[in-house]
């Protein structure tokens, strides 16, 4: 019979050396080490695992990771989970393996009194656990064309392609990264990064980090991680004032490349859509909220912060199997609290109304008439938190 633990610190190697197998049968060769250096490159990770033993082996293992989100506009952070490296030895599938061990994570974060639990992957798969898919990402897409007709217009033609340059940093770039912290901080959401570990965050899935300057006086005026030549994270000091120029600039050894934005960065994706050749929105993860009036009045709160329209007075919404919400503002802030007397506007199960407050489908169809126009509020998790 197997057994289903979280693992112990002997059992590290045998971890790593796990996944790598597991991964690397699915798909291409994998090395966690360096795909994700902030969890495998240090020890202590063990902590993180659920494991099922069998036979005094590891044959499946499910992990989660601890996150913070704090927002602008917000007094208190919300504390998460993020699932990932999730197992089974291809000998030993169709077992239960999984489902045993989603559902130890599960009750941990329970345990740990978690506002949410986030994760990757097949969506239905993960659906029988309550998880659905949201976060607002944006992205864009820009080719030669669009440098040629969009962006040195706007740019303007004196703008040269060599007046910002992108400097690769490293661990021992102490200052770059005390400047990439500072500005992600500023960001309305952002996630907590641990400053030792911040180096190895910004390498999430073979990403490199570039600190982005002036190329006359050396003034960093923002930051960037990139895969290939593809954008993942972008963040400028002074908002969209340079973005023309960093764009232009990054394209300027490159045939084409990619930008992802999140929801919480309206100015900058409003900038990226007058010069891109063509955009789109998507959910950026799967959650499982566990807190629902932690969260929402955490998201609703950020959205007020960013000047977004706020829910109509004392809307109040039904959850299955959670209660009834009532969204109300006191005191000049929103909040969202449980209030049995209140009559709800519609009665939505939980993965719906994961769908109608954080997904950007609730923006087109949202669950009753009266909340239109306020959704989807701006909760996303950085592609570099992810696990």
């Amino acid at each position: 019979m197997p057994e289903y633990r979280f693992a112990r610190p002997e059992e590290e190697e045998e971890i790593l050396d796990f996944i790598n197998l597991v991964f690397s049968q699915k798909a291409r060769p994998h090395d966690f080490a360096k795909l994700l250096p902030k969890v495998y490159a240090h020890p202590g990770f063990f902590r993180y695992h659920a494991v099922a033993v069998e036979d005094g082996r590891i044959r499946g293992l499910v992990a989660m990771i601890p996150l913070e989100l704090r927002a602008k506009g917000c007094d208190f952070s919300l504390r998460g989970g993020y699932i990932g490296s999730v197992s089974v030895h291809r000998r030993y599938e169709h077992r239960g393996f999984m489902r045993a061990l989603m559902d130890i994570q599960l009750l941990e974060a329970q345990r740990q009194n978690l506002d949410f639990v986030a994760l990757g992957g097949q969506r239905q798969r993960y659906g029988y656990w309550g998880f659905e898919k949201c976060g607002v990402g944006a992205e864009f897409h820009v080719n030669g064309a669009n440098v040629r007709h969009a962006l040195i217009p706007l740019a303007g033609e004196n703008s040269e392609n060599d007046a910002l340059h992108f400097i690769p940093v490293d661990e021992n770039q102490s200052n770059a990264l005390d400047f990439i912290a500072r500005l992600q901080e500023n960001q309305p959401l952002f996630c907590v990064r641990a400053r030792e570990r911040l180096c190895d965050i910004l390498h999430t899935y073979c990403a490199r980090p570039y600190l982005i300057a002036d190329t006359r006086t050396e003034k960093p005026l923002g930051y960037l991680t990139a895969f290939d030549d593809n954008i993942s994270e972008l963040a400028l000091e002074n908002g969209p004032d340079r973005l023309y120029d960093v764009i232009r600039c990054w394209m300027n050894d490159k045939k084409s490349c990619s930008v992802h934005l999140s929801g919480y960065q309206p100015e900058l994706i409003r900038a990226m859509q007058r010069i891109s050749e063509s955009f789109s929105f998507s959910d950026s993860q799967m959650m499982r909220v566990l807190r629902w009036d932690r969260v929402l009045t955490f998201a609703l709160r950020l959205a007020a912060a960013m000047g977004n329209p706020l829910p109509p007075q004392n809307a109040a919404v039904e959850i299955e199997h959670v209660g009834r919400l009532s969204l109300s503002t006191k005191g000049g802030l929103p909040q969202a609290a449980f209030d049995p007397q209140s009559e709800p506007l519609c009665a939505i199960t939980e993965k719906q109304a994961i769908t109608c407050f954080f997904s950007s489908f609730s923006a087109l169809y949202p669950p009753h008439p009266a909340l239109r126009g306020w959704l989807p509020l701006p909760l996303d998790i950085p592609v570099a938190d992810q696990f």
